[in-house]
């Protein structure tokens, strides 16, 4: 990625100049005054930050952001790179923050925010290894991004690196809350909003377990539900299937699916329980068809 790739000039979108097209410094750069790249649905701008610093009057800084997410409402997450202090702390078991299972990552950087469950998938390893490389933090609120260093770029290469550390950040969004969705289409199912899934506010924070049906349709004759389970800070994707016979459960529950968990929700309904939102949908089609026939298995001879 070099600075030709990215288009320059014209207003911010919608929604950006009030945060992040904010007072231009006098001192020269290489910043541009709008600075824009297309990340699927999200659009990225650089800008310069000029804030009052109190004596010093002048405080300036480089800033990418971004447009709203998708399916960021209820969402906030910071990741910063520990100092001397709080490495220390972690390492006596205080302010541990969300945590990842890396140690390499954890010990490097403290993340907060909620939901801790999806911040800890949305820092997969591809994501952990760029944060490694480049130690640059970031920060989502108020359905933005933002990615800000003090000071000034006087390189390009510092700029473009800033971009494409967001860029990376706004790629993995997309793929993770796009996720239902692509399961969806897998299983050839009829998504219920009409914007699709990952429009909404499917990661907002709940107290108490809820579940969001997103998606519906039929496959061998049983009715097929996706549906994103909301438990305390976790969000998971399910399937359920209605219509299943009492003499199918012995079979159900001898099955072994190692890509989730089988839940008896009723005598007629089963639930197939998928870490994380975003499953692989090939995983999530085979489990179904595990389980599908282990349903035919268990019919009368006549009606297999």
């Amino acid at each position: 990625m070099n600075l030709g790739s990215i288009k320059y000039g014209g207003p911010p979108p919608c929604g950006l100049a009030p945060k992040c097209a904010l007072r231009r410094p006098r001192r020269a750069s290489v910043v541009p005054r709008v600075l824009i790249l297309d990340v699927g649905p999200v659009f990225l701008m650089a800008d310069h930050v000029s804030r009052d610093g109190g004596m010093e009057k002048n405080m300036h800084a480089t800033r990418v952001c971004s447009t709203a997410l998708p399916s960021a409402a209820g969402v906030t997450l910071q990741l910063a790179a520990r100092g001397v202090l709080s490495g220390a702390a972690r390492r006596v078991g205080l302010g541990r923050g969300i945590t990842t299972g890396d140690r390499a990552f954890d010990e490097k950087f403290r993340m907060t925010g909620a939901p801790a469950g999806f911040a800890a998938e949305y820092m997969n390893e591809t994501l952990r290894r760029e944060m490694l490389h480049t130690e640059e933090g970031f920060l989502i609120v108020d359905d933005k991004l933002f990615v800000e260093r003090e000071g000034l770029p006087r390189e390009s290469a510092t700029l473009v690196a800033m971009v494409q550390h967001a860029k990376a950040l706004a790629t993995r969004w997309l793929e993770l809350t796009q996720g239902p969705s692509r399961v969806a289409k897998r299983l050839d199912l009829s998504e219920l909003d009409t914007q699709g899934i990952g429009q909404g506010p499917i990661l907002e924070a709940r107290t108490i377990d809820a579940k969001s049906i997103v998606a519906r349709g039929l496959l061998r004759g049983y009715e097929i539900e996706l549906s994103l389970l909301h438990q305390g800070e976790r969000v998971d994707l399910a399937v359920h299937v209605s219509g299943i016979t009492p003499a199918a459960w012995p079979v159900l529950e001898g099955l072994s699916l190692p890509s989730c968990a089988l839940v008896k929700l009723s005598v007629s309904k089963l639930e197939l329980r998928f870490d994380g939102l975003a499953p692989s949908p090939d995983a999530v089609l085979l489990a179904l068809e595990d389980a599908m026939d282990a349903i035919a298995a268990s019919a009368p001879s006549a009606y297999r």
